[in-house]
């Protein structure tokens, strides 16, 4: 229980500190490459899933977004790593051109999905789907946070058809300077 509150209590910091530098204007921000750092991460969530394939597909060669580094690895390993938890085996990463100025970031698993009513919930801070698998259950709540509030973006959660599991969107400006 201990190591839940630290995390907690770490998320709870960030998030407030944020919020301050935010007020103040002084947030850094820079242009990230999505596709590099999918990249990064994928490798990353290889290490600690090695029985889960994970495969990337993408057009663009570079997909810009003007955000914070932490926050896109937080959203990019919060999504990865549900799709670890609760697929079976593979999990599709699609970065597609949505707009002229958007990206569409796509995590599709094999896992069972969810159903509308769960898909509805697990937005809300401190939902959890499964007591059994480690987490907080402010995962979701933070990535929506993040997506919506300081990248202006939307994330919107589907039953995926071509996998069976669920399908995470994010919709995310491109940086166009």
């Amino acid at each position: 229980m201990h190591n839940q509150v630290d995390l907690m209590k770490r998320h709870i910091d960030r998030y407030l500190k944020k919020a301050h530098l935010e007020s103040m204007g002084k947030a850094s921000k820079d242009k990230i490459n999505i596709i590099i750092l999918m990249k990064k991460m994928i490798k990353i969530f290889n290490k600690l899933y090695p029985n889960i394939q994970i495969h990337l597909i993408h057009q663009i060669k570079e997909a810009l977004v003007f955000g914070s580094m932490d926050d896109m690895e937080e959203v990019i390993g919060n999504i990865i790593e549900n799709a670890c938890k609760y697929g079976n085996k593979k999990i599709i990463i699609e970065i597609l051109t949505f707009k002229e100025n958007e990206i569409k970031l796509k995590v599709s698993d094999d896992g069972p999905g969810l159903s509308t009513e769960e898909m509805n919930k697990v937005f809300a801070r401190g939902f959890r789907l499964d007591e059994q698998k480690p987490g907080t259950g402010l995962g979701l709540n933070i990535v929506k946070d993040i997506v919506e509030t300081y990248m202006k973006g939307k994330i919107s959660l589907n039953q995926s058809r071509k996998h069976g599991g669920l399908e995470v969107n994010i919709f995310l400006p491109l940086s166009t300077t």
